[in-house]
C-alpha cells in the first residue's frame, strides 16, 4: 500500500517542480481518492508555456500506461527535469485531461485500480 501512495506523491512532486520552474503561481493540487482510482488535479496560473512545450507535455502524458515499466522505473523519477521524466509519468497514468488558456492550466491525471 505504501508503494502505491509513494507513486502518487512522486507524480505530484515531478509535476509540481516542473510547473513552478515554468513560472507557475497559485498552485492548487487536489487528490481525489475513489474506490480504486485516484484523480490528481492541478490548477495553476501564470505559466510561461510555449505551444511546443505544451505539445511535449501532452505527448509524454499520452504514452499508454505500462505497469511493468512503472514497477521498475518509478523510483528513478526525480533525477532531472527531462522529457524522459514525463514519459515515465505518462506510463504511470491511465488518462489525462489538459486545458490551457492564457497562462492558466488545469491538468487532471487518472490512475485506475490503484487501491
Amino acid at each position: 500500500m505504501i508503494e502505491k501512495i509513494k507513486k502518487i506523491t512522486k507524480i505530484i512532486d515531478e509535476l509540481t517542480t516542473y510547473l513552478m520552474i515554468n513560472g507557475g503561481k497559485n498552485l492548487d493540487i487536489k487528490i481525489n481518492i475513489m474506490d480504486s482510482d485516484v484523480a490528481i488535479t492541478f490548477l495553476v496560473d501564470n505559466l510561461n508555456f510555449t505551444r511546443s512545450e505544451l505539445d511535449e507535455l501532452e505527448d509524454s502524458l499520452s504514452i499508454p500506461r505500462q505497469a511493468e515499466v512503472e514497477e521498475y522505473y518509478w523510483q528513478l523519477n526525480g533525477g532531472s527535469e527531462t522529457e524522459m521524466e514525463f514519459d515515465l509519468i505518462g506510463m504511470m497514468i491511465d488518462k489525462y485531461i489538459l486545458e490551457f488558456t492564457e497562462g492558466s492550466l488545469k491538468l487532471e491525471l487518472i490512475r485506475k485500480n490503484v487501491f
